[in-house]
């Protein structure tokens, strides 16, 4: 697999890693080979090699949020489910070798569907059939090279029934068979001289939430009450009923995915177990064997590798799971399951922020949790979940602390080397916005309409900036920490100074909103971004140039050295420019990357201007590098390196050397007795030999003096 990007992107930003998963796309999880996965994260699908753990990336239409795939790994070609505001439930087919080769499916004029629940290749490869949502409930059938829709036909029984899956056939070479479930729905068409034959049909009291053929004529579904339900040329022959282990105490778990291989098929629940049922001796039925638990939390998806041993498994909280398959139950031995790399974000992703000594990025979330990632090494750090949200978080320059608001107070927390601990608590309530100055000795805190500036050493309160009418969305430092500028609710954009703890400037509020500010590089003019698209350069309280744009805007930063400008979209893409000021708006130039699938809410850059790092409400953070940087920006001395230190706690370290201690002792024990045992061994052993020695010697003696 090669990576193809545009000219464009490669030229500024470069995507490098992605930290995250997209679990509401269905089919979320393919092997395109032993060493190889491809999974959806944001607004692209990624190329996850298993042997280097690197990654690369195939990019998606810009604002099209993905919601099934189905790929083909032998002819190198998948077909997406995508959604917008502009097309609607839509699907593309897409070479992967080469991205920019694309084909757009649209269904009939007419229909009003909202997505796209399952798409299939068809066995010759040149058609593609679709499952569309609610209201139609349609299965669409296209010749995708050229691309022409031959065939549509409404699904369900009627508007209110539920569909959940759809699949053709992978076994019948001959004919088309497609197979439709959903609630208390199970039908299977035929596509015959240009038109879909309903050929089997039945209304089982139940809801079918997945299925897969097994053969040419049999299908296995799985139900919301923990059956499986074989069907045989559209009649119902077996129930197999799952029953949870019996340690185990929760309500009945749903089959939300079931897979077949060689060896029998694969069922995962929604509470997070994996069933595997082998073939018996009629290799048509099928008997519970081992099953496993992940975690807690509904299984998505389950892929096989190409010799079935293995399977890689999706969870809906955004986890990626490796089992492997190949053990022998006769010797006792368990089936394996590990993490595929590091736990991701589940839900939305609302604070992050990078500091200048560590190459660590510090996010949090809706799932509660706080997490440390390693930029460089592309690996989790830290992972603390907390009972209650974090709603803003802000990493010290050191890299060593993080200011984290709740909702019933303000907490600086030390970053420790597997956990986070606070140290300092404040009684400000609800902080969605704070940040640590650039030189670490401040830190500004936002309640409601107010900015409060505080010492980081003594936790002294400076004062406060009071000037918004409504609450303030986002403050930037400037880079010699003696200025301040905010956003508010109101519409306006303050400029502060630090020092005399007065507004110094103010923008005139325009039509949109402004969502977010910061200072370019002469400290003197401030960039904001607005929800109605503008990019807005003030200087002296005035608006010197406004840039248009198609969508709002949710986040801006600069470069350290003042040559790029970055802004991110709520359509989950990233602009960057070189400059702002030009005496024709429409000249200025810029490029454009697209990599998340819901607005952006954060946008940070490493100290050097080396990488750029973003999140969303899509639960990603995503890595980027910049590919030209300015000669004349900030240079490190040849001999700097990345700060090495970490904190670790006194009553931790004394525990710990308490334990040296103890070990170094029971090795002293061990050691001692050892030597003890041997000496026995060998007093007993120099007994045994003389024994030996006398019992021999002893009777020649005699037999030569008798002669």
């Amino acid at each position: 697999m090669t990576d193809h990007r545009s000219n464009a992107q490669s030229q500024l930003l470069l995507p490098s890693h992605v930290f995250g998963l997209g679990s509401d796309v269905s089919s979320n999880m393919t092997y395109m080979d032993e060493q190889t996965l491809l999974y959806p994260a944001g607004s692209q699908l990624v190329l996850y090699n298993l042997e280097q753990k690197s990654q690369k990336f195939i990019p998606i239409n810009e604002g099209e949020a993905m919601t099934t795939i189905q790929v083909n790994p032998a002819h190198g070609l998948a077909a997406i489910g995508l959604k917008s505001a502009e097309k609607g439930a839509h699907v593309v087919v897409m070479d992967l070798q080469n991205p920019r080769k694309k084909k757009l499916l649209m269904p009939a004029e007419g229909t009003t569907c909202k997505e796209i629940i399952s798409v299939s290749f068809t066995n010759d490869m040149k058609n593609v059939v679709a499952q569309t949502g609610a209201p139609d409930w349609s299965l669409c059938y296209w010749m995708w090279e050229k691309p022409k829709l031959l065939a549509t036909i409404k699904s369900a029984l009627n508007n209110s029934t539920e569909i959940h899956q759809m699949t053709c056939n992978p076994f019948d070479q001959v004919n088309t068979q497609i197979c439709v479930t959903g609630n208390s729905l199970f039908r299977v068409f035929k596509f015959l001289e240009g038109n879909f034959k309903l050929v089997h049909q039945q209304k089982p009291d139940k809801n079918l939430i997945c299925h897969c053929w097994i053969s040419e004529v049999r299908v296995i579904a799985g139900t919301e009450d923990s059956k499986l339900l074989v069907f045989d040329s559209g009649d119902l022959i077996l129930e197999i009923s799952y029953v949870l282990p019996g340690n185990v105490s929760m309500k009945t778990p749903s089959i939300q995915t079931v897979t077949y291989f060689s060896g029998g098929i694969i069922a995962g629940t929604s509470t997070g177990y994996c069933v595997l049922f082998e073939k018996t001796d009629d290799n048509f039925l099928y008997k519970k064997n081992k099953e496993f638990l992940l975690e807690e939390s509904a299984v998505k998806c389950i892929a096989l590798n190409p010799t079935d041993d293995v399977a890689v498994c999706t969870l809906q909280n955004s986890q990626i799971y490796v089992v492997t398959l190949d053990v022998d139950s006769t010797k006792g031995e368990e089936i394996k399951c590990d993490r595929l790399c590091q736990p991701f974000h589940h839900g939305q992703i609302h604070g992050m922020d990078t500091c200048a000594r560590k190459p660590i990025i510090a996010t949090c979330g809706t799932d509660k949790s706080i997490r440390i990632w390693n930029y460089v090494e592309n690996t989790l750090e830290v992972l603390k979940f907390f009972d209650d949200e974090p709603l803003s978080i802000s990493l010290h320059p050191s890299g060593l602390y993080v200011l984290v608001g709740f909702s019933d107070c303000l907490k600086l927390m030390n970053v420790l080397i597997d956990d986070i601990r606070p140290f300092w608590e404040s009684n400000i309530r609800g902080c969605r916005e704070s940040r640590f100055s650039n030189g670490g000795h401040y830190f500004a805190t936002v309640y409601g309409s107010t900015i409060g500036i505080h010492k980081t050493w003594s936790f002294e309160t400076v004062g406060y900036l009071k000037g918004h009418s409504g609450k303030v969305k986002s403050i930037s430092w400037s880079a010699d920490d003696s200025r301040v500028t905010s956003c508010g609710l109101d519409g306006s954009v303050f400029d502060w100074s630090v020092t005399h703890l007065k507004r110094e400037g103010e923008c005139p509020s325009p039509a949109g909103l402004f969502t977010s500010s910061c200072y370019a590089s002469d400290l003197k003019t401030i960039y904001s971004i607005s929800s109605d698209g503008f990019i807005r350069v003030v200087s002296d309280s005035a608006i010197t140039q406004e840039i248009p744009g198609k969508v709002g805007y949710t986040a801006i930063a600069t470069s350290r050295s003042g040559k790029y400008i970055f802004a991110a979209t709520s359509k989950g893409s990233v602009k960057g420019f070189k400059s702002l000021i030009a005496n024709d708006p429409s000249s200025i130039e810029q490029t454009e990357v697209s990599c998340h699938a819901s607005p952006i809410t954060r946008m940070r850059i490493s100290l050097d201007d080396t990488y750029l790092f973003t999140c969303g409400e899509d639960g990603c953070l995503w890595v980027y590098k910049i590919q030209e940087k300015d000669q004349r920006g900030f240079k490190r001395e040849k001999d700097w390196t990345y700060s090495d230190e970490i904190l670790v706690t006194k009553s931790d370290l004394k525990e710990k050397q308490k334990l040296m201690h103890e070990l170094r002792q029971r090795v002293e024990t061990l050691k001692a007795d050892n030597e003890t045992q041997l000496k026995l061994k060998d007093l007993n052993y120099s007994e045994k030999l003389t024994d030996l020695t006398d019992k021999t010697v002893n009777p020649t003696r005699k037999n030569t003096a008798l002669n």
